[in-house]
């Protein structure tokens, strides 16, 4: 029995080459790369879309939750709205 029992499915020689950090063309490519990024980054910080839609409707579901006393419900849409940025 000279044959494995299960194919080996890793990668070839040729392949590990090819992802082989060591190769010259490889740390090109990194440092391309890593300069694009230094460059094309954004310095601020990205925008969160405020959902102004669903905020209107949950604040008005906590107003009516409040008003008929279900505390606890509006507790928890208070902390939904505070969680979207309301």
């Amino acid at each position: 029995m000279s044959e494995q029992p299960y194919p080996d499915y890793g990668l070839s020689e040729e392949t590990r080459q090819m992802f082989n950090p060591t190769n010259a063309e490889m740390k090109y490519q990194a440092v391309f790369h890593n300069l694009i990024d230094e460059i094309c980054r954004p310095s601020h910080v990205p925008f969160k879309p405020r959902h102004a839609e669903l905020l209107a409707k949950l604040k008005a579901l906590a107003t009516d939750m409040d008003l008929s006393g279900r505390q606890a419900d509006w507790e928890t849409l208070q902390t939904a709205i505070e969680a979207l940025g309301g």
